[in-house]
């Protein structure tokens, strides 16, 4: 079916109610079709106002095998105008939640990332010199060796990108004969991953107050 001809095709009542109204508002926002609006909901939802806004919207429609003929201009007044009439609908807190459920999720990845490259620039060969003190099950699973890896490549590949990170795995020379590092899912690396940051964490913690405890030397 065509947008133009069935506008609310594809929306819930809540969503209806919502592209109705935007519609409606005294900006030209007559020609945007609920695709439109779909696309926009759901990339706020996951990415928030990023300034890539248009890319990620245009390539969210793309993807559905149509096109993104708007301009930067009028996607930002077509967002400012959603903010403003979704506010005055009550479900709009829903969509309100999802969106700052995905802006802490961004802002923990960030964190992470950060973390793990100020933690391994400490060092003059990480692989080496590190020394990881997370947990483990009733038994050693994970290596010194395939811990301190884990973490330089995550610094290398990103934080989150598990798919990346057990391709390295997997064809390091270094886990020739690791067999149980080799054959970890992506997702159980990623975990194990969370592990040492945890314990990466703990450890700079603990050397807050330490640090806080000593007085400058009198020359």
């Amino acid at each position: 079916f065509a947008d133009e001809r069935f506008p609310y095709y594809g929306l819930n009542l809540k969503e209806a109610r919502q592209y109705h109204n935007l519609i409606k508002t005294p900006t030209p926002f007559t020609m945007w079709t609920n695709r439109d609006y779909k696309a926009v909901v759901s990339v706020l939802a996951e990415f928030g106002k990023a300034s890539n806004l248009h890319e990620l919207v245009s390539d969210r429609v793309l993807a559905k095998d149509a096109t993104f003929d708007r301009t930067e201009e009028e996607l930002q007044a077509y967002v400012a105008a959603l903010y403003r009439v979704g506010q005055e609908e009550a479900h709009w807190r829903k969509m309100g939640m999802r969106i700052e459920a995905g802006e802490n999720k961004r802002l923990r990845t960030s964190r992470a990332v950060n973390m793990i490259r100020e933690y391994t620039s400490q060092f003059k060969d990480p692989l080496v010199q590190m020394k990881l003190a997370a947990r483990q099950g009733g038994r050693k699973v994970y290596s010194d060796l395939a811990d301190r890896f884990l973490v330089v490549t995550t610094a290398k590949v990103g934080y989150k990108n598990w798919g990346r990170l057990a391709y390295e795995v997997r064809h390091s020379p270094l886990f020739v004969l690791d067999w149980h590092i080799k054959t970890r899912s992506p997702e159980e690396l990623g975990r194990r991953v969370d592990s040492l940051l945890r314990a990466i964490e703990k450890e700079k913690k603990d050397k807050e107050p330490a640090a806080a405890g000593k007085k400058p030397r009198k020359s």
